[in-house]
């Protein structure tokens, strides 16, 4: 699967997870259901941004080049007979 799309729709479950959840988690409360539902919700906007860091960011050039490289050993390697 494309990386886009596999990085949209995850970022299209967080979303819908958030807002599904907010009305049920205790922000006002106190205690530990608050620190829990403040934890949660961090959790969540950390994920969210990590897709959309995956998202709208392209691998750079030198990684793409050292993927080619070690596939050409790889390939190299199951080549010799002997």
């Amino acid at each position: 699967m494309n990386r886009r799309i596999r990085y949209s729709i995850s970022f299209v479950a967080l979303l819908g997870m958030v807002f599904w959840s907010l009305p049920y988690l205790g922000l006002q409360a106190g205690g530990v259901q608050q620190v829990f539902a403040i934890s949660w919700v961090l959790f969540a906007f950390v994920a969210i941004g990590a897709n959309l860091h995956g998202m709208l960011n392209k691998p750079s050039v030198a990684v793409a080049n050292n993927v080619r490289k070690v596939e050409k050993k790889v390939k190299e390697r199951q080549r010799v007979y002997g």
